[in-house]
């Protein structure tokens, strides 16, 4: 179960880079999966695996935010580090 967990969220992620309609956004998913890749969830305790995915997302969001001039999410613990900021979050809101 876990290792099919780990795959369906590397599909997705692939996926979702084929179907965004707009060239732009897909190109910047693109090198953002490139630069950010899913195979790192092969890497990581399945424990951590939701984790990782928020941490994911919360990055390419900020990241879509810094350049389109929106304001960033607010940082979690005030690390640099979006995973450890929402490991934090998440163990201080549990």
């Amino acid at each position: 179960m876990p290792a099919d967990e780990v795959r369906e969220w590397q599909r997705f992620l692939k996926a979702t880079n084929d179907m965004l309609p707009c060239e732009k956004c897909r190109a910047h998913f693109s090198a953002f999966l490139k630069a950010n890749p899913a195979t790192a969830l092969n890497t990581i305790p399945y424990s951590q695996v939701r984790v990782w995915i928020r941490s994911w997302f919360y990055t390419l969001h900020n990241e879509i935010n810094r350049e389109t001039g929106k304001p960033e999410y607010p940082s979690f613990g005030g690390s640099k580090d979006p995973l450890a900021q929402l490991q934090t979050f998440y163990r201080d809101w549990e």
